[in-house]
């Protein structure tokens, strides 16, 4: 009970045409998410009777689950009338474990920093692109696409369920591979 999260930032975008046949879209997305205050624990056993209590040491430790700082560049060139190619790059970085405080034993060590408190995945940039068609078919206007996600076959974490952040324990974290190169494709109609 008392839990509160202080979120601040600044979200950018921009987007537009650069020249004839070519298209801009970038945007930014810087964050600072802490938790406000130490909480006071208290604990019960299965019958409820109280058992005693602690401080969880949250104050300035860092909220975990989504990179905290985000940017994306992309380009769009329409190569003729409907045939357009794209290719983007996104970075993502102060991405942070996603842990569970009141089970992590880092929010009740006093002698951890709100830094040693968290464990901060490596950050990661991954490259996509993709080609769009437009046509008409029967006075039925179509678009065809092809996507190829991770072009580069880019090997990152993409998340962390535990928070373990002691050299002795850091192998034994439950974290989450982000996925290879993959595509997709799809034929959308207008009507």
């Amino acid at each position: 009970d008392g839990i509160k999260e202080v979120h601040s930032g600044l979200e950018i975008e921009v987007y537009g045409d650069i020249a004839r046949g070519l298209r801009l879209d970038a945007m930014l997305s810087a964050g600072n998410w802490t938790y406000k205050d130490d909480v006071e624990l208290q604990f019960f056993d299965d019958d409820q009777n109280f058992v005693g209590d602690s401080t969880l040491l949250l104050k300035d430790a860092k909220v975990g689950d989504a990179a905290q700082f985000t940017t994306r560049l992309g380009l769009t060139w329409e190569i003729v009338r409907g045939l357009r190619l794209y290719a983007s790059w996104y970075l993502a970085d102060n991405l942070y474990a996603d842990y569970n405080v009141t089970r992590d034993k880092n929010f009740f060590d006093p002698t951890l920093t709100p830094e040693q408190r968290v464990l901060k995945l490596p950050s990661y940039s991954l490259v996509d692109a993709g080609l769009y068609y437009d046509f008409a078919v029967g006075g039925t206007n179509w678009t065809f696409r092809l996507n190829v996600n991770n072009l580069l076959d880019k090997q990152y974490w993409s998340e962390s369920e535990t928070n373990r952040t002691d050299e002795a324990d850091f192998n034994k974290n439950i974290a989450y591979p982000g996925f290879g190169t993959t595509w997709n494709t799809g034929l959308a109609i207008k009507f």
